[in-house]
């Protein structure tokens, strides 16, 4: 510096100056840009010759202050607000909430930081202040991200292909129809971490005042509850706030029927006609089996022994005169039955025996793969064709339009009135209380048979008529 000073005193140009600087160091090429104001008049040339310039030596001139490159007034660098972890407050129009920045756990799995805001609402500055702390404080012990995905988002990209792809056909459909129906059109586009108790009461409470019975109302409450516990067991969510939710006590509105052997016998007079076919035949072994028509519509040839021989089914035992149930068919798909307890091989009477036989001599798909009953092209019946087709045939015999769940009722009735021992009853229904359902031996089979020859008989008195044996089934008689 004092050679640039020097050297403006000498009346040198800026040139002048960068030459000399680039003689005696390349890093002060800098300084000289730094030199502003305009240059000293120059000497004349005769003076400037004749005056020897000194190099080394005392001068006698007062050597200039050095000039510091820092800035001692720079402002101190701070983080912006969106990146502070302690976040900052917002006020708008009165109310206040916090900005803090948190990881976020995304719908696909992945991570993100992100700026989430925390509502305070109408409080005072101090009040901001030591919330703002309490949160950013929770927020640092945090140990899982925050999830900000969606209600819809979570369902569709993680509950639907990591859960309900494991379930079968009929709990797919079951669970789109519900939360596609209910759930996502009320919150779908809420955060998931923001859905409340009161939340979900509000929806259970609107349905009900929309007339919707309390069991669709346990299916949205128990489906969103399955829904929750997954976000809760991957770390979305701390808790599962439709536990809690009440739901009103269910009432039935309508009686369950139950139809005696008169009314029994005019609808099986009715459904004879083959209009109604493969009814009679479906009408006569649910009564006489205590079978429902998803058992039904699942039964395959080869699971039926229509003989006095044992066979086997499933690698397994199938005594004469008798079929095993081992798969249903329910909304389109095939699957296996509820229960354990429905997992059962029942006793088949003579008189259903020989229905079964004529059902089958008229069909043309009679392989053991095929089903005992199916629609004209061999495929699995269509069950909203065949309720159909029973609620106009209940229509035209003068009875209570019914659902299948009423023959098996018949059964139940009639097993108890006549003296069925209740472990072989329950055993024929397949309920799910009994272990040993599974594991029938033929005295088992011939202790019920009885019971179920009796049902048969009556069924065939009370509709006025022979159901189609001509002789007794062979080896049956002794």
């Amino acid at each position: 510096m004092e050679l640039v000073h020097r050297l403006r005193e000498r009346g040198a140009d800026r040139e002048t100056i960068r030459a000399a600087l680039e003689a005696v160091a390349p890093s002060f090429l800098a300084l000289s840009d730094l030199m502003e104001g305009p240059p000293a008049q120059p000497a004349p040339a005769r003076a400037l010759a004749a005056a020897p310039v000194p190099i080394t030596g005392n001068t006698g001139v007062e050597p200039t202050k050095r000039v510091s490159l820092e800035m001692k007034s720079m402002p101190k660098a701070t983080l912006p607000r969106s990146l502070d972890p302690k976040g900052h407050i917002q006020w708008r129009k009165g109310t206040a909430r916090v900005i803090i920045p948190e990881t976020v756990l995304q719908a696909d799995g992945s991570y993100e930081r992100q700026r989430i805001a925390y509502p305070l609402g109408r409080v005072t500055p101090e009040e901001a202040e030591r919330l703002r702390e309490q949160i950013a404080t929770r927020n640092v012990s945090k140990t899982p991200p925050t999830a900000r995905t969606t209600v819809r988002d979570f369902i569709e990209q993680r509950y639907y292909p990591d859960v309900l792809s494991n379930l079968s056909l009929s709990s797919r459909k079951t669970y789109r129809s519900i939360l596609g129906t209910h759930l996502i059109p009320a919150y779908g586009d809420m955060q998931l971490r923001q859905l409340t108790v009161a939340h979900l009461q509000r929806l259970c409470n609107d349905k009900r005042d929309q007339g919707l019975s309390v069991e669709t109302l346990k299916h949205i409450r128990d489906y969103t509850s399955a829904v929750l516990e997954y976000a809760k067991e991957l770390g979305v969510i701390a808790v599962n706030p439709a536990r809690v939710v009440r739901l009103p006590r269910k009432q039935e509105k309508r009686t369950r029927i139950t139809l005696d052997e008169v009314e029994n016998g005019r609808l099986l007079a009715v459904v004879r006609d083959p209009l109604y076919s493969p009814l009679f035949e479906m009408v006569f072994s649910s009564c006489c089996t205590g079978s429902n028509y998803s058992e039904m519509a699942g039964l395959g040839i080869r699971r039926l022994n229509l003989t006095g021989e044992p066979t086997m089914a499933d690698g397994k035992n199938l005594p004469p005169y008798s079929m095993a149930i081992r798969e249903t068919y329910y909304r389109g798909g095939f699957g296996e039955p509820k229960n354990r307890g429905r997992k059962r091989i029942e006793s088949l009477p003579d008189d259903l025996v020989g229905v079964l036989q004529t059902h089958l001599a008229r069909r043309r798909f009679v392989n053991p793969d095929d089903l005992v009953f199916c629609d004209e092209n061999g495929g699995p019946l269509n069950e909203h064709k065949i309720r159909r087709k029973l609620v106009a045939a209940c229509k035209l015999a003068g009875i209570p339009r019914l659902g299948w769940n009423a023959f098996r009722r018949y059964f139940a009735t009639q097993t108890d009135r006549k003296g069925m021992h209740p472990l072989d009853r329950q055993n024929s229904l397949g309920h799910a209380s009994q272990e040993m359902t599974a594991h029938y031996t033929t005295a088992d089979l011939e202790r019920r048979r009885p019971y179920v020859e009796q049902i048969a008989k009556g069924l065939v008195k009370a509709s006025s008529g022979e159901i189609g044996v001509t002789k007794p089934t062979p080896d049956k008689a002794k």
